[in-house]
């Protein structure tokens, strides 16, 4: 249920915050998900990274991908499917960096692709990267407009 990973979600992030790993570690073995649910793997292997257990963040990163691309149907697209599998590729490619395992063509590739439906994590970081920088522009009635902030 929804309410049950919430709230599992919300009480390892204060364990987290206490420095309490052992009791992160029992809220995990007692949290219970559906393995298709591939936003919850992933907020449990990011839970998982955060408490140093890589292992087996990476072990249940690579299976919802391969889940994921396993449900594809080329005729017509999953966009939540597609997003999903782009943060998980984004936090195996973490996954990955820190252990020196790096597969940097194969991710950069996959964002590109990714970029073409507007899945890509990649495409977000620039999008705030601009924010914070002053220099997003957006279209409007094909011109653009530069859009400013002011921090206060």
């Amino acid at each position: 249920m929804e309410w049950e990973s919430i709230w599992f979600y919300e009480q390892c992030l204060f364990y987290l915050n206490r420095v309490e790993f052992g009791k992160v570690k029992e809220l995990l073995k007692e949290w219970n998900i559906d393995n298709q649910n591939y936003y919850w793997s992933t907020k449990i292997s990011s839970i998982l990274s955060e408490i140093g257990d890589y292992d087996r963040a990476n072990n249940i990163l690579n299976n919802s991908l391969q889940q994921i691309r396993a449900t594809y149907n080329f005729d017509k697209i999953n966009y939540k499917n597609l997003s999903q599998e782009g943060w998980i590729v984004f936090l195996l490619d973490l996954l990955n960096y820190r252990n020196y395992n790096f597969k940097r063509d194969e991710t950069v590739e996959r964002f590109r692709e990714l970029s073409k439906y507007k899945c890509s994590p990649w495409d977000e970081f620039q999008d705030i990267d601009n924010i914070l920088s002053g220099s997003l522009t957006t279209k409007n009635n094909g011109t653009k407009k530069k859009i400013i902030l002011i921090h206060i």
